[in-house]
C-alpha cells in the first residue's frame, strides 16, 4: 500500500469505525450476544494500535473474519477493493511506462 502515513491512519480509523458499527448492528439485531460483543470489542481495541500498514490491516481483518463470521462480508469486500486497487495501479504504471517510451522515442 503506497499511501502516506496520514492517509493510512485515516483509512484505518474509517475501517475501525465500520467494524464497530457492524458489531453494534449485530448486537441490536441479537445476532451476537453481549459476552461475544465484549470479546470482539476488546479484540478490536487490543489489535488496532498494532495495525501499521496494509499488510497488518489485511491480517487483522482476516483474523477478525475467521474468529467472528459477522465480519466475513466486510473482509470479502475489503479484499476485492484492495485487489481492484492493485490492478488499477498496475494498469496506470503500464500506461505511464508506455507514455515514457513514446516520449523517449519521439525525442
Amino acid at each position: 500500500m503506497d499511501q502516506n502515513p496520514q492517509g493510512f491512519d485515516e483509512k484505518k480509523k474509517e475501517i475501525i469505525n465500520k467494524l464497530t458499527g457492524l458489531l453494534i448492528d449485530s448486537l441490536i439485531k441479537e445476532e451476537t450476544n453481549r459476552e461475544d460483543g465484549q470479546t470482539i470489542a476488546g479484540f478490536i481495541l487490543e489489535k488496532k494500535d498494532q495495525i501499521k500498514d496494509g499488510n497488518t490491516l489485511a491480517d487483522f481483518l482476516n483474523e477478525l473474519a475467521t474468529k467472528w463470521p459477522i465480519y466475513n462480508n466486510f473482509y470479502d469486500a475489503y479484499k476485492k477493493t484492495e485487489q481492484v486497487s492493485i490492478q488499477d495501479k498496475q494498469k496506470l504504471d503500464l500506461i505511464k511506462n508506455q507514455l515514457d517510451q513514446l516520449s523517449k522515442n519521439s525525442s
